[in-house]
């Protein structure tokens, strides 16, 4: 290691006491580690930065990617939406429809009705006939 590093300040003193001469030398050695120590961290942030660089871009490419699907997913969801929508109304539709038939229904004579009536009637029609009939014979007679 040369004295270039050191002071002139430095090397005087080091010409009058011997001692001084190992002071400079371990200066030196100890400006030599630090010059490359800064110089390996020097490197190592440029490294780092580099490295950082990349990974932004990377992140940049992967935020890009997600708006684009959430942009997807957004779309996704209004026709999914307006789908339901069409749904609901359709739903409503058919409750309104199913009231409506209900009263109709309400309205309808059931089924045990409709047996209770259909013998009536077939008992009616058997009285009729049986009056025509008896009429028809009282008119007979009448005329004989």
């Amino acid at each position: 290691m040369t004295t270039k590093n050191v002071s002139k300040k430095a090397l005087k003193v080091a010409q009058n006491d011997p001692h001084e001469e190992l002071k400079v030398f371990i200066a030196n050695v100890v400006t030599d580690v630090v010059q490359s120590s800064v110089a390996l961290l020097d490197e190592k942030i440029e490294e780092s930065k580099r490295h950082m660089g990349i990974l932004h871009e990377e992140t940049q490419g992967h935020l890009q990617l997600i708006a684009e699907n959430v942009t997807r997913l957004h779309e996704r969801l209004d026709v999914i939406e307006f789908s339901l929508r069409e749904v609901k109304r359709d739903v409503m539709e058919l409750g309104a429809q199913v009231r409506i038939l209900r009263t109709e229904l309400d309205k309808r004579v059931d089924i045990e009705q409709y047996y209770t009536l259909e013998k009536k009637v077939i008992e009616l029609e058997k009285q009729v006939r049986t009056l025509k009939s008896n009429e028809i014979t009282k008119k007979k007679k009448k005329n004989k």
